[in-house]
């Protein structure tokens, strides 16, 4: 019997590569074709139906056409609507098949409308030869004076375009040949000075203002505009599908109801792109997490204006809102938005166990503080009559809201700020709707049980729908322990995983619940549904989540609801750093770090803390782009960034860490002199500040030495050098020594600059110094991936630098900072870019070290 089915198999395949090569198709394209079952199965009808409409014989024309229509079309039930076009020839050029293939995927729900269609693909319009003459006539026309000085190097592509511009139907290779005819009839034949290469010329330096206009895509559509850091994380989002579309994304499922959800979605939202960064709120957001943020913000075009009124939203959408049976009540924070799209930061709150408030404020203000980055918008003078704001709202559902207006900070604004808690109510309802459509039942299968992708089917799976409901009912109520019983959902995910769970037993108050449920849902039962609510048009994920995207689908249409799109694209990770909440709880614990915002992290406070800028994190974000494979950096890039910043951000200031008196004994006035210093040298229309310049100065100890070695270019015996700023040259003149024999005095004699040998070297100090701390940070570990066995196999605590951080108790710096607040931002000379830390006080400043001036080689 095997051997009769291998023989019929193999007859099968003969007739078909027959069929195939029939069609104009290459033997070996025609056998790579079999080996695509489905493809192969699609062309196989397609040639049997053009056969018996115009015989055995197609010609290869017809054959290209029936070829791409079996390998483009998404959706084969169409697949006879077109090559019945085909066969009739009303079909006839690969322009058209585009054209058609298109519009069947823009209209998923039969009947098609077949007038629509023909006028959509051009069926029955016969471009004359007499048409095409006139068409490019008139393009040469337009282009004659460009064309007769530029001749045979003037691009005949744009002659190309605009002629088919104007007969979208006609054949290339007619109007090509007709574009080189008149041509020739107008230039003549090529001449030598024609078959010369034309001379590159060099592209104009463009002013910095303007290096970013460039074309962009913005859903589809080109536009030219000034292309921002954040809009520069396109990558992935260029085949994103516009609002509305949903059924145009590969995958997406199409249901009788779809069209009409999506009509009634695009009510709601007037088309607009809405997205959402939803964390959980039970730990620190880390770098991986900025690129989330810049991703769902950015993309979105998010971008506070002034408040219009009455109303920042359509009132339908109030209205349409469903956050509860009729007559429950709703509050919310709506800002309101410009620009198209909106981004709502939704904290997704079903775990409550491990969530606590000072996390919900943490994620909060690093979602505002990453937005300060964004070319300065929303930042506003206090007191200006436009100051953004926003509107607190409440209402019961179906009556009109009534609402506050608030001012609100600068940054990134979400749309709207809320919980997943906000929709209990709702998601308890249609989990019951879930049960009573067979959907989802009540199991008693331990957890251990239902763990890993092939675990025994659930024999409570087909349960009476009543007796589900009944005893989720139960659960709801406290009647079951936690483990004892959960509701899972039938179907089997992409990785295999069969019927996930939807709600668990956790006898554990909420946060803003209190002990109203003991049931809560997880999260392949809350998000998707929680972004329909939303009316999410672009549900950004990191790729573990592909897995859930079938399931994602699955719910919302099982629901009838409105179905977002979910889009992967690859997590962000750094080497030599841990970013797991588990790990960093355990690094805290052992003392490794102070707490989640300890500096040498990268969560994002303790990159605040450290001084990192937001536009470096966005940017950094931004140059790696948006892909669906994952990024792994090295930290060291995040620091070129940094840099970058602080160069242009940072004011200049001189700070000693290693403090050596140098007296002044020639000092030319009584009392101490006050010196200018630029806070950028390099722009001193950015200002000035003054800085005292007194006859006790204080140096780096290592910018002198007792003999200078060949090289050595900084003070010593012999060797003058320059104050910087001061317009002075000091020579050594004594070297005074505490009883150990260590240098702990110089005393100098000092010139002017202008009448002094040029030295060979300008140094840097203070005078009348500031005491202050400075915390020197290096990596936290030692090895690229200290959570890899086979790298770290103790472990990655074992992997502790324990030269990660230097604490300079002693240093000095100069008092120009004396002002200076928590997270302000210095380049101190020659040293590096510092942070003032909040744990500084009065009388005693700390910085923490952000980067040093140059990268150091050996990172790279």
């Amino acid at each position: 019997m095997a051997a009769a089915a291998a023989a019929m198999a193999a007859e099968e395949a003969e007739e078909a590569l027959g069929l195939f090569t029939g069609i104009g198709l290459s033997e070996a394209k025609a056998r790579e074709t079999l080996r695509n079952g489905a493809l192969s199965a699609l062309l196989r009808q397609a040639v049997l139906q053009a056969r018996s409409a115009l015989g055995p014989a197609l010609d290869k024309a017809t054959g290209t056409l029936l070829y791409n229509a079996a390998a483009r079309l998404k959706d084969p039930k169409h697949l006879g609507f077109l090559v019945g076009y085909i066969a009739r020839r009303e079909i006839l050029t690969d322009l058209q098949l585009s054209a058609a293939l298109e519009y069947v995927r823009s209209h998923p729900l039969e009947p098609l409308d077949v007038a629509d269609f023909e006028q959509a693909c051009g069926v029955g319009i016969c471009i004359t030869p007499e048409q095409i003459e006139e068409a490019v006539e008139a393009v040469i026309s337009k282009h004659r004076a460009e064309l007769l000085a530029e001749r045979y190097h003037f691009n005949m592509g744009l002659l190309m375009g605009e002629a088919r511009s104007q007969l979208r139907w006609a054949d290339g290779k007619s109007i090509k040949n007709e574009v080189d005819l008149q041509v020739l009839h107008l230039l003549g034949p090529k001449t030598e000075a024609d078959l010369e290469k034309k001379p590159k010329v060099p592209k104009a330096r463009l002013a910095p203002a303007e290096k970013q206009k460039v074309a962009v895509v913005e859903n589809g559509d080109m536009g030219t505009e000034t292309k921002s850091l954040l809009e520069q994380l396109r990558g992935e989002a260029l085949k994103f599908h516009k609002p509305g579309e949903n059924y145009k994304t590969e995958g997406y499922v199409v249901t009788p109801n779809t069209m009409a959800l999506l009509k009634q979605h695009l009510a709601i939202t007037g088309g607009q792109v809405r997205t959402r960064f939803p964390p959980e709120p039970n730990g620190i957001l880390h770098i991986g997490h900025a690129k989330a943020i810049n991703f769902n913000f950015g993309y979105a075009k998010v971008k506070s204006t002034k408040p219009p009124w009455p109303l920042p939203f359509p009132a339908a959408w109030l209205l349409a809102w469903p956050c509860g049976p009729s007559g429950s009540s709703c509050s919310l924070s709506l800002r309101p938005q410009a620009n198209g799209g909106v981004c709502f930061l939704r904290y997704d709150d079903t775990n409550p166990e491990k969530e606590e408030e000072k996390y919900f404020t943490a994620i909060r203000e690093m979602v505002e503080w990453l937005g300060m980055a964004r070319d300065g918008e929303g930042r506003i003078e206090a007191g200006a009559r436009d100051t953004p704001a926003f509107r607190s709202c409440s209402w019961t559902f179906g009556v009109p809201p009534t609402c506050s207006m608030s001012p609100i900070p600068t940054g990134y604004q979400p749309y709207a700020v809320t919980h997943a808690s906000d929709y209990f109510d709702q998601l308890y309802t249609w989990a019951l709707e879930l049960i009573r459509r067979g959907q989802a039942y009540v199991c008693h299968q331990k957890v251990e049980e239902i763990k890993g992708h092939n675990p025994p089917p659930s024999p409570w799976r087909d349960r009476p729908v009543e007796e589900s409901l009944l005893l989720f009912e139960d659960m709801r109520k406290g009647k079951f322990g936690e483990g004892e019983a959960t509701l899972r959902m039938k179907l089997v995910m992409e990785d295999g995983k069969m019927d996930p769970v939807a709600y668990r037993v956790k006898f554990t108050p909420h946060h803003r619940t209190g002990d109203k449920w003991c049931i809560y849902p997880t999260y392949d039962y809350t998000h998707c549904l929680c972004d329909s609510i939303e009316h999410i048009t672009h549900s950004l994920c990191t790729k573990e989540f592909q897995a859930r995207r079938s399931s994602y689908f699955w719910l919302c249409n099982a629901l009838d609801v409105y179905c977002p799109v979910q889009w992967e694209y690859g997590r962000l990770n750094l080497l030599y750093t841990v970013v797991s909440k588990r790990k960093i709880i355990r690094l805290v614990e052992t003392g490794a770090v102070r707490d989640w915002d300890d500096p040498r992290l990268f969560t994002l406070t303790a990159l605040r803390r450290r001084g990192f800028p937001p536009e470096a994190i966005n940017n950094f974000c931004a140059r790696v782009g948006v892909t669906v494979a994952q990024a792994t950096m090295e930290p060291h890039l995040l620091e070129a960034c940094a840099r970058e910043v602080l160069n242009e951000q940072a004011p200049r200031a001189m700070a000693v860490l290693e403090p050596l008196k140098v007296t002044i004994t020639n000092f030319p006035a009584p009392k101490a002199l006050e010196v200018l210093v630029p806070n950028f040298p390099a722009d001193e229309s950015r200002g000035f500040h003054k800085v005292p310049f007194h006859q006790t100065i204080y140096i780096e100890e290592t910018d002198f030495r007792e003999e200078a070695d060949k090289g050595y270019k900084r003070l010593a015996p012999g060797q003058p050098v320059g104050l910087r700023h001061t317009g002075y040259v000091i020579t050594v003149q004594n070297v005074i020594k505490d009883v150990s024999g260590r240098v702990i005095e110089l005393e100098v004699t000092c010139t002017k600059s202008d009448v002094a040998e040029k030295p060979k070297a300008f140094i840097h100090w203070v005078s009348v110094p500031l005491a202050c701390e400075v915390r020197l940070y290096e990596r936290l570990f030692l090895h690229k991936n200290p959570e890899d066995p086979s790298e770290v196999p103790g472990g990655f605590l074992s992997d502790l630098n324990p030269d990660s951080l230097r604490v300079v108790h002693n240093a000095l710096v100069d008092s120009s900072v004396r002002s200076a607040r928590p997270f302000d931002k210095f380049q101190f000379e020659r040293l590096g870019y510092f942070s003032v830390d909040p744990d500084s006080e009065e009388g005693k400043m700390v910085f923490n070290r952000t980067v040093t001036l140059k990268e150091d080689p050996g990172k790279a």
